[in-house]
């Protein structure tokens, strides 16, 4: 919620046009938040299983869907009209690259926080 409000705050007053920098730490905390919640649904899911079952393939499943949400978004920004700025290009591969920062930082939180709080092992 707070990061849709956010961006709404920031669309409204045109922060991503007038502060250039303000679309990086929003996609940060875009990848946190897909992060957090691709771990929370394969826990619902799956279970604990789902954040037992191997760092490794969790890492992959965390990343791979906050990487997929990322893509959306920018197939969004096409589909609204955003792409036909020059250096667009750049600029996508910038945004996931963020999305992708963000994705790592919400693995660890859940792998150093919830798992440990909650199994006791990391």
């Amino acid at each position: 919620m707070f990061i849709a409000a956010l961006h709404f705050i920031a669309t409204d007053r045109e922060l991503y046009w007038t502060l250039r920098w303000f679309d990086a730490p929003m996609h940060f905390l875009g990848g946190v938040v897909m992060a957090l919640l691709a771990g929370w649904v394969g826990m619902r899911v799956i279970g604990v299983p789902f954040l037992l079952a191997g760092k490794t393939r969790h890492f992959f499943l965390i990343i791979a869907a906050t990487l997929v949400a990322g893509v959306m978004w920018e197939f969004f920004e096409l589909f609204i009209g955003i792409g036909q700025e020059p250096g667009y290009a750049l600029d996508t591969l910038h945004d996931l690259l963020f999305d992708l920062a963000g994705g790592l930082l919400g693995y660890l939180l859940i792998r150093f926080f919830l798992l440990k709080m909650n199994t006791g092992t990391v």
